[in-house]
């Protein structure tokens, strides 16, 4: 049975915090970051699972390497950011994961296929979550200079 994901939809405020966060971590590159805060903006709140694969044939290995490097960097225990627990103190069971591969169909996965994903789900691997497509421009557009410090 699937635990329900936040009922609480995240404030504006506390989504802001969260992009903060994100946008200040030591632990990413400049592309994860956007990346991630751009698949984050699509959980409406944290209330809606979204998933993100990229191909390292339309994005680069480099560029799709940054994006699951930087995921797992952020919620490593043996980093900084700790990403999993600011999560949990924000009182949501979303988490975000990421895995070598991608989605080639709607919940159908390939562990095989040339690219990775990030999800914000409460699950590890979650085949349900609404499956993402993401231009260059969108997350080009994503702009962290307001984050800086």
């Amino acid at each position: 049975m699937r635990p329900d994901v936040s009922a609480r939809r995240m404030t504006p405020r506390q989504i802001r915090a969260l992009e903060v966060i994100i946008a200040r971590s030591k632990d990413a590159t400049v592309f994860g970051k956007k990346v991630i805060i751009w698949a984050l903006r699509k959980t409406d709140g944290l209330t809606r699972p979204v998933a993100l694969s990229l191909s390292d044939v339309h994005w680069g290995g480099r560029l799709v390497e940054e994006m699951q490097n930087s995921a797992h960097d952020m919620v490593s225990s043996q980093r900084t950011t700790h990403l999993p627990t600011m999560l949990d103190l924000m009182g949501t069971n979303m988490c975000l994961m990421h895995h070598g591969g991608m989605f080639v169909g709607k919940s159908e996965y390939n562990n095989k296929a040339p690219g990775r994903t990030i999800w914000f789900s409460p699950y590890y691997f979650d085949n349900d979550a609404e499956l993402l497509v993401a231009s260059r421009d969108e997350i080009e557009f994503v702009d962290l200079t307001p984050y800086r410090v």
